[in-house]
């Protein structure tokens, strides 16, 4: 095989993305060490899953405790103590651990010296050089670079291809103009929608129930059976299955879709009443499938002639699953297609479905020319001379489409936020920050805050801690510590929950709330334990020598990138900031926090200048923004917001819903092939809601007329748009729960 050019090479490691360089060094390194991996068991930690997807290896028959990675990840010291950390907290002893990265280490004897002394763990870091140096060394790891990453060179073939700004994401960009759309004009919540979403889910759950038989779902179960579907049900189901369980359990329950609990077990069934409406409406559905696939079956025994081996049945079979896939692949055009009038022109691309469904029907050969070409004309008759029966069906399938879509239960929807997951440049708040250090001592699935950081630095953002924001975090923790002496200290041992929930500092919440739980075996032993895990408690009151200990702590404990004041002074100008400041002084306590604000504010677009984000169109909108739920500032600042052209506040809300808690993208494909080949595809259709259903098919008929070109515009003002909304309602709020 020929030599593999070097600086091509180089390229290739720069542009890979994690799954590529993962796929590339299970085929390259085995053909340099003579050994085969094995994956460890997958792990799950409250949606961390879907951006920690970095898989760890061990070696097929190889010496225990010794382990492989591989990264594209900047930060080699964060993810190799992040890999100890979790081997470690799922039962794994780990020994040594082998390092793979397509960045360039410097100094890796004394990189590894340094972590292997720290975690214990004979460290070993095979870096961007180490791969370039050994990528000619046989036909197998020549063979490896070609198929994994080579394709990443495509863009030097294009005209301007060698460019520093970022490709833009394979998403459709009309689908996502309609889904933003939606969003962004749906201020309030979907709760009757979710309500009703949710009802049709337990129902569906619990169909194969019977308390004659002794079958029976707790409550859990019913969750897990839900999830799975419908992966982006978990968080909203999970917060209101407990009252649609109660609505349906109530005798004075009128919808007649009772349900039967038995308390002392927590289990629930479908008494006969139920299961007899349940199975009368299956019927009708199963009845309307079944007279789809034996049109099918007609018409590809029209296409047929007596000499062909192939059944009309099975052609049917191949056109239904085409069918179904589109719905996955081109959703939203198929559903505008087949609730709209019908022409030549917006004729959906199925071909390359309907090759999918003869390779899952184990075709090949002649057989399987023959099946695509009568496939075809079963499914183009379907379209163009469909019967009032098919109508029908396909109606419901657009129906649950739309439902999936505006649920975010779409995979490019989830492939859009997930790229966008690793686009942003964030100056994050001390609020932020604050509610995060509060999260110390609860579950780790419930640190939501700190799962949102982490996630986001995980996948690739930047989080940017301002000298401003380290103020405010070192005075609020003075603030607080003068509150509790002057009202807690004396009467802790006395203290109760009812009576801690009325405190004003979300730290002294935190920190007795730990106290109170029995269960939690790290509880802090004392109000100056606590605080001083952010700084020396003797230090609080010493300024510098706190700000110093407490910028040191949060740069190592979240990854921040840490910008002084000289850093920001070349983003910001002192005039611009006393100007914008003096805005503020009349609902600011502070001239100081007000200078703050301003500085944040200015600092924020100042990135953006610096990146120069506005000089192309992004189709994810602005990297730069300050993560933070403050609000006053916003009705200060509408000029300013006008001359530059879009907001500078994100809200976490926006983060969590779109991002933190998104679905894998592997759990969105298995659901399309869970929901549409069952009665559940037909039986969602029923609980959507006809305006909404009416509002994605007129968007989405509303961009047929626009080009790539406008659409990824438009796809970036929407996105900015979302983004900086203070008004909107989300599912999922990053409300005080348990902290008050």
């Amino acid at each position: 095989m020929t030599l593999i050019d070097l600086k091509l090479a180089t390229i290739a490691l720069d542009h890979a993305k994690g799954s590529d360089f993962e796929n590339f060094f299970q085929a390259f390194y085995p053909a340099l060490a003579g050994i085969d991996f094995v994956p460890l068991g997958g792990t799950h930690d409250g949606g961390a899953d879907a951006f920690l997807d970095d898989r760890v290896f061990e070696s097929k028959g190889g010496r225990v405790g010794t382990f492989y990675q591989a990264t594209i990840q900047e930060d080699h010291r964060a993810k190799v103590r992040q890999t100890v950390r979790r081997l470690r907290e799922f039962g794994r002893e780990p020994k040594t651990l082998q390092y793979f990265t397509s960045q360039t280490v410097p100094i890796i004897e004394q990189e590894e010296e340094m972590l292997s002394a720290e975690l214990d763990v004979d460290i070993k870091i095979r870096d961007r050089k180490f791969i370039i140096g050994r990528v000619n060394h046989s036909d197998e790891t020549k063979a490896a670079y070609v198929s994994f990453l080579a394709p990443n060179l495509s863009f030097l073939a294009e005209l301007g291809g060698a460019t520093t700004i970022e490709a833009s994401p394979n998403f459709a960009a009309r689908t996502m103009c309609v889904f933003l759309g939606q969003e962004i004009d749906r201020r309030r919540g979907k709760s009757e929608l979710l309500e009703a979403v949710t009802d049709s889910l337990i129902l569906w759950a619990l169909e194969e129930t019977d308390p004659a038989k002794g079958i029976f779902l707790k409550r859990a179960e019913i969750l897990a059976r839900i999830e799975k579907a419908l992966p982006s049900a978990k968080h909203f189901v999970r917060g209101s299955i407990d009252h649609r369980l109660s609505v349906m359990t109530d005798k004075g329950n009128t919808t007649g879709r009772e349900i039967r609990w038995y308390k002392k077990e927590d289990k629930f069934c479908l008494p006969f009443e139920t299961r007899a409406i349940v199975e009368k409406e299956n019927t009708e559905d199963e009845y309307m499938k079944l007279s789809v696939l034996d049109l099918y079956a007609e018409r590809a025994a029209d296409f047929l002639v007596s000499e062909d081996t192939l059944a009309p049945e099975k052609i049917a079979k191949i056109a239904h699953r085409a069918l179904e896939l589109t719905f996955e692949k081109e959703g939203l055009e198929l559903a505008t297609f087949l609730t709209g009038e019908k022409d030549e022109n917006s004729y959906p691309s199925i071909g390359d479905q309907v090759d999918t469904a003869i390779d899952e029907a184990g075709l090949n050969g002649n057989s399987a020319i023959l099946a695509k070409e009568v496939a075809l004309g079963v499914l183009r008759k379907a379209f163009y001379s469909s019967e009032e029966q098919e109508r029908l069906y396909y109606g419901k399938l657009s129906r649950t489409f739309a439902l999936m879509l505006t649920l975010r239960n779409e995979p490019k929807v989830v492939e859009y936020f997930k790229g966008m997951s690793g686009n942003f440049v964030l100056l994050v708040g001390s609020d932020i920050i604050i509610r995060a250090l509060s999260e110390r001592y609860l579950p780790e699935a419930d640190q939501m805050t700190v799962n949102m950081l982490r996630i986001l630095r995980a996948s690739g953002s930047k989080l940017l801690l301002t000298r401003m924001a380290v103020d405010e975090v070192h005075a609020h923790l003075e603030g607080t510590d003068y509150e509790f002496i002057n009202w807690f200290a004396d009467l802790e041992p006395y203290m109760t929950p009812e009576v801690v929930r009325h405190s004003r500092k979300i730290l002294i919440r935190a920190y007795f709330y730990a106290r109170f739980d029995r269960s939690n075996k790290t509880k802090p032993a004392g109000w100056k334990s606590f605080l001083g895990q952010f700084c020396d408690y003797a230090d609080l009151h010493r300024t510098e020598k706190a700000r110093d200990q407490i910028k040191g702590y949060l740069v190592e404990k979240f990854g921040f990138d840490y910008l002084d004041d000289e850093d920001l002074s070349l983003l910001t100008d002192d005039e611009e900031v006393a100007a914008l400041a003096a805005k503020f002084k009349s609902f600011k306590s502070e001239e100081v926090l007000a200078l703050n604000d301003a500085r944040q504010i200015l600092a924020v677009y100042g990135k953006r200048r610096e990146m120069k984000e506005g000089h192309k169109p992004n189709p994810y909108g602005y990297r730069s923004w300050w993560l933070t739920h403050e609000t006053k500032v916003r009705h200060a600042t509408a000029d300013l917001v006008n001359q530059k052209g879009a907001q500078y506040i994100i809200r976490p809300e926006f983060i969590l819903n779109f991002i933190s808690l998104s679905p894998k993208m592997e759990d969105v494909r298995s659901s399309y092939n869970a929901v549409f080949p069952t009665l559940l595809g037909v039986r969602l259709a029923n609980r959507m809601r006809e305006d909404i259903f009416h509002d994605v098919i007129g968007r989405a008929k509303e961009m047929k007329s626009v080009d790539d070109a406008r659409a990824k515009v438009m796809m970036a003002d929407m996105s900015n748009k979302l983004k900086g909304d203070n008004f909107k309602r989300y599912e999922i709020e990053l409300s005080s729960g348990v902290l008050g």
